[in-house]
């Protein structure tokens, strides 16, 4: 299969940024930053987010409903919602689908 990045970009009205760029091969998420200007504690949250989804189906919502139930086992989110989150991460899979 070949690798397909996908990039986005979302600005929460009236909060903050959050960007997300994910690389897919062969159905799977092989690879997925989030950055941006929000504030999730603990701190390590991201990276912690960012493991759970690689490797898994590519599938909206197998995706989708991970960032959801992510948010809710004790990370706290400054500027930005789950929901804000799991939009930003859908987007940049389905342009790398």
């Amino acid at each position: 299969m070949t690798e397909k990045t996908g990039r986005s970009e979302i600005k929460v009205p009236g909060r903050k940024l959050i960007r997300v760029e994910c690389t897919i091969d062969g159905g799977v998420l092989r690879r997925i930053v989030i950055t941006g200007d929000f504030f999730v504690h603990p701190e390590d949250g991201i990276q912690e987010l960012e493991n759970e989804l690689t490797s898994l189906e590519a599938k909206q919502e197998t995706l989708r409903s991970h960032v959801l139930n992510f948010f809710k086992t004790g990370y706290d989110i400054v500027g930005a919602t789950p929901e804000d989150f799991a939009k930003a991460v859908l987007e940049a899979a389905s342009q790398a689908s």
